[in-house]
């Protein structure tokens, strides 16, 4: 009879069959992580952990101006466009190609007396004026004089378009905080499963995989100069590292800096005893993507 191998996932802690996991990207692989995953997640996990967390990392507007800049594809295979959408200075929906190419979905609206048509060629506007007319009760004679009157103008305008960016800082730390944990899993194994800082941290993320509410932790950059000496020498934008260091109350830091950038730099507290893990603290600092 053959039974199935088992192994425990780090996020709910059930124990499932290995076909219940797949790869999960400990760095998101929208945001270039090709190399540093493990099979520590079950599946259920892992969609949820995309679908509540990650996807506030991968998808902001900045991360998106970055992924653009650099060709980072999607999982569809898809580079993302930050300026897909936008609004003109009514409040209209302004659409943006990918090739930069501003266009409105067609629409036909009311102004008075008057019709006021929105598409992307003359022939289309008359078309959907056509149809209007048409809805109205008019008949093909009546629409042919009322098209050919001349009284209809055509505008070809250039419109301003603009951006709302709203980032959430604390759904963005969440998934720093997944991906300081699933590292921290990924290289100190069983052992730091049942650290009690680690306890915390899952218990965290089992909740925002559940949409639960989302609960504080501490964080807090942390970056020796040596390090800064190391990374001084590293200018691809495309470079992801991670690395721990020990703080003055022996607390084990993970730092995670993402695209080499300040903006997503975030030292995270894995553990509250450093000295379980010095053997890892001379381990060299991990470059992820393109370097």
């Amino acid at each position: 009879m053959f039974v199935e191998n088992t192994r425990r996932c780090i996020i709910c802690g059930d124990t499932k069959p290995v076909s219940f996991f797949n790869k999960e990207h400990i760095i998101p692989d929208a945001l270039g992580n090709k190399t540093l995953f493990f099979y520590q997640t079950c599946t259920d996990c892992n969609s949820n952990l995309g679908r509540e967390i990650d996807v506030h990392l991968t998808d902001n507007l900045l991360m998106k101006l970055i992924r653009c800049q650099l060709g980072l594809k999607s999982q569809n295979g898809i580079i993302p466009n930050p300026f897909s959408k936008g609004t003109d200075e009514a409040g209209k929906e302004i659409k943006v190609t990918d090739d930069f190419r501003p266009f409105r979905n067609s629409y036909i609206e009311k102004d008075g007396e008057h019709w006021r048509i929105s598409a992307q060629t003359l022939d289309e506007s008359l078309k959907i004026a056509e149809k209007a007319l048409k809805r109205a009760g008019k008949n093909d004679d009546e629409i042919k004089r009322i098209l050919a009157d001349g009284r209809h103008k055509h505008i070809q305008e250039t419109p301003t378009i603009s951006y709302t960016v709203a980032i959430d800082l604390q759904k963005i730390k969440l998934a720093i905080l997944k991906i300081a944990y699933e590292y921290s899993c990924h290289k100190f194994g069983d052992a730091y499963f049942n650290d009690k800082t680690a306890q915390i941290i899952r218990g965290i993320l089992h909740k925002a995989s559940k949409a639960i509410e989302f609960v504080d932790y501490e964080d807090m950059g942390y970056i020796p100069d040596e390090i800064y000496s190391l990374l001084a020498k590293l200018k691809n934008m495309g470079s992801h590292c991670l690395f721990f260091v020990r703080d003055k109350d022996n607390r084990l830091i993970l730092q995670v800096l993402l695209f080499f950038q300040q903006t997503f730099s975030y030292g995270i507290v894995v553990s509250n005893n450093a000295t379980k893990y010095d053997c890892f603290l001379h381990d060299p600092v991990e470059f992820v993507g393109k370097h």
